[in-house]
C-alpha cells in the first residue's frame, strides 16, 4: 500500500504555483487554437457562398441554353459566372493564408512555451504529495518511523 505524506505550505505553494502556469498556458494554446478554429470555418463559409450561387446561376444558364435560342447567351453567361466564382473563391484563399499566416507566429510560440517543461520537476506535472514514503510498510524503515499502532 503506497502512502503519501502531504507536502509543506512553502512546497505546496511551489506547486500551487507551477500548476496555474501550467493552466495558463493551456488557456493561451486554446485561445489559438480556438482562432485557427474560426478562420477555418469562415474559410469553409466563404467557400460555400460563392459555390451554392454559382451552382443556382448554371442551372439558370443551363435552361436558357435548352431552349436553343439562348443557347449563345447562356454561353456567355455560364462563363462570366465561372470567373466571378473562381474570383471569389481566389479572396476567400488569399484571406485565409493571410489569416492563418499572421497567427502562426503566435500559434508557434505558444505551443513552444507549453511544450517546455523546465519549470517542472523531472519534466512532469508537480505532484502535491511527497514520494519519501509512497513504498512505506508496516515494518517501516529509519526515515518515516511507521510502527503499529495497538491501542
Amino acid at each position: 500500500m503506497a502512502v503519501a505524506l502531504p507536502l509543506s505550505d512553502a512546497e505546496f505553494s511551489d506547486t500551487l504555483r507551477r500548476v496555474d502556469e501550467g493552466l495558463q498556458k493551456i488557456g493561451e494554446l486554446t485561445d489559438a487554437l480556438s482562432k485557427v478554429a474560426g478562420g477555418i470555418i469562415a474559410f469553409w463559409l466563404g467557400i460555400l457562398a460563392a459555390i451554392v450561387p454559382f451552382i443556382i446561376e448554371l442551372t439558370g444558364w443551363g435552361a436558357a441554353a435548352s431552349t436553343g435560342v439562348g443557347a449563345p447567351p447562356a454561353a456567355a453567361g455560364a462563363g462570366a459566372s465561372t470567373v466571378k466564382v473562381l474570383g471569389i473563391i481566389a479572396a476567400v484563399v488569399t484571406a485565409a493564408i493571410a489569416y492563418l499566416s499572421a497567427i502562426s507566429s503566435q500559434y508557434k510560440d505558444l505551443l513552444q512555451r507549453v511544450t517546455n517543461n523546465d519549470g517542472y520537476p523531472g519534466g512532469h506535472w508537480p505532484r502535491s504529495t511527497d514520494d519519501m514514503i509512497a513504498a512505506g510498510s508496516l515494518s517501516g524503515d529509519q526515515n518515516t518511523n511507521w510502527h503499529l499502532r495497538t491501542s
